[in-house]
């Protein structure tokens, strides 16, 4: 299984402790590891490599934040210039082969791997075994985090049928929204921007629904640079 990280937003949000270069994900905060070794860490019994997508500038806090998991493989997709979620993920997924398990995280989450969820019940080891259940049966596997409070900055996913398919997905909600859903005893989780996927899967999907986005994707990609920790993407590609 691949753990794809996404590691390359800029932080912006805890200025002054986070600066364009050195963003958040790379700040140290808890047993002098930066909230993406705490990412890198957690993760490693899951996965056999890391394939990390963030910007040429971070290339050398990267390496050296890597330095702290002697023996753990992983490469990097360096992009030249900001790319959004759906083109980030998929530019690293061409280089891997269609039947990979891909694990996707984001670099800024603190997560209390020994917690379960208050409505499954579920461990962090038992979402990610669950998710890679569902991947096997060629379905996207989205990870929420059940709230009973919106915040108009995430994505909410709103409950799944007893199959484990979503039942809808909203980038954003007003509270109108959420007091109507709640009326009718629908559960609201928060998007946390984590998926599992065959790599297969992911693709077919893609082209299919997104062929505009899929079909630029691809031109980035054959004017990858090779590098030696991994490639360098230097095209300009700036829709979604």
């Amino acid at each position: 299984m691949k753990c794809l990280i996404l590691a390359g937003g800029r932080g912006e949000r805890l200025w002054p402790l986070s600066r364009k270069n050195y963003p958040k994900q790379f700040i140290q905060v808890q047993n002098n590891h930066s909230v993406f070794q705490e990412t890198v860490a957690r993760n490693i019994p899951y996965c056999d490599e890391f394939i990390i997508v963030t910007n040429y500038e971070y290339r050398y806090i990267v390496k050296n934040q890597m330095k702290a998991f002697q023996g753990t493989s992983y490469r990097c997709v360096y992009k030249e210039i900001p790319r959004k979620t759906t083109a980030a993920i998929l530019l690293a997924c061409f280089d891997l082969k269609p039947s990979k398990f891909v694990f996707v995280v984001v670099s800024n989450h603190l997560i209390d791997t020994t917690s379960e969820s208050v409505e499954e019940k579920l461990s962090y080891k038992d979402a990610i075994f669950q998710a890679k259940e569902y991947a096997g049966r060629r379905a996207i596997a989205l990870f929420g985090l059940y709230e009973e409070v919106v915040d108009e900055r995430f994505g909410y996913i709103i409950r799944i049928d007893n199959t484990g398919a979503i039942k809808s997905f909203h980038e954003k909600l007003d509270n109108k929204t959420v007091t109507k859903l709640r009326n009718r005893e629908e559960m609201i989780y928060r998007n946390l921007g984590m998926m599992f996927f065959q790599n297969g899967t992911l693709q077919k999907e893609l082209s299919s629904l997104c062929n505009d986005v899929y079909t630029e994707c691809r031109k980035v990609y054959s004017c990858r640079e090779n590098i030696r920790e991994g490639y360098f993407l230097k095209e300009d590609f700036s829709k979604p």
